[in-house]
């Protein structure tokens, strides 16, 4: 062997390494968000198609739950305040910050 030369391990070897080890440290987050987030947006999207009274089974009744919300006035109200307040909380802000 000359002198000063060191013997390296591949850099391919050493890339996936770390690679690996960085997902080892991501993967109790992203269990923690499937759990968190995804689990109970798939539970809601599920049970928006049923009348559940929260005990008990969970009765199908397709797109009742969505024909009755549109055929609401107080939804349509409510609705409307929070456009208002969407585009208040948003637009006032931002331009406050930009002068």
């Amino acid at each position: 062997m000359e002198q000063g030369t060191v013997k390296r391990a591949p850099a391919g070897g050493l890339k996936r390494r770390r690679l690996l080890t960085a997902w080892l440290f991501m993967i109790p987050l992203v269990v923690i968000n499937l759990l968190v987030i995804l689990g109970p947006s798939v539970a809601t999207v599920y049970f928006s198609f049923t009348e559940w009274s929260g005990i008990g089974p969970a009765e199908f009744v397709g797109l009742q739950n969505y024909r009755d919300l549109l055929a609401d006035e107080d939804f349509w109200q409510a609705m409307w305040h929070n456009v208002l307040w969407t585009i208040l909380f948003l637009t006032v802000p931002i331009a406050m910050g930009l002068c």
